[in-house]
């Protein structure tokens, strides 16, 4: 659009396919101009002369594109239904490959801040450090949250209803945070204050 007229409207049908999809869920425009659609099939590059497509995965629930990211360092960033893709920096349009520590989570939300990489997804949050090569889970308790003790067995709770039913194991210690089965659909920071929202 531009001073709120369409300038041109892309269709599956009038791109002969070179648009994957009608539905479309995510679009960002790269700092040389191409445009990215994140579709329900996969991603899409319209550069004004032709469409490239290109499908992330055989798993077509791993191309599902929810969200997009272009890292400040050049690198393309896909989360998906189930997982989250990297695009080396001056890649065309592939291969994309697979983040083995968030492989199978729906990606919901993709932000840069300082050169980290978070993800928001259905089972947390992850963030990677610039010159890590992988994902690490980020707690949500408070560093000054008191782990429970353990459950001791009781006469209503035996011990087998213990070990079965609440967790003693060393996942639940203060080194080692229980998972948190909390979705992060949306990321944000503010300025000012380092600070940083999820939700």
């Amino acid at each position: 659009m531009r001073n709120g007229q369409v300038v041109e409207h892309l269709t599956f049908e009038n791109t002969a396919g070179g648009l994957r999809s009608n539905r479309i869920n995510t679009v960002y425009r790269d700092r040389e101009g191409i445009v990215w659609f994140g579709t329900d099939r996969g991603v899409c590059r319209y550069d004004r002369e032709s469409f490239r497509a290109a499908a992330l995965s055989e798993r077509s629930q791993s191309n599902f594109v929810r969200v997009l990211l272009q890292a400040s360092n050049g690198e393309t960033w896909c989360g998906t239904n189930r997982g989250l893709f990297w695009l080396k920096a001056g890649a065309d349009l592939g291969p994309w490959v697979e983040i083995a520590e968030i492989q199978g989570r729906s990606i919901y939300a993709l932000l840069e801040r300082e050169g980290v990489i978070w993800a928001g997804t259905s089972s947390g949050l992850f963030k990677k450090i610039p010159g890590k090569t992988t994902f690490e889970r980020v707690s949500l308790q408070p560093d000054n949250e008191a782990v429970p003790p353990p459950i001791e067995p009781t006469a209503e709770l035996s011990e087998q209803e213990v070990a079965t039913n609440y967790s003693t194991t060393p996942s639940a210690t203060a080194n080692q945070p229980p998972q948190s089965r909390e979705s992060i659909r949306a990321l944000a920071f503010w300025r000012g204050a380092a600070g940083m929202i999820c939700c």
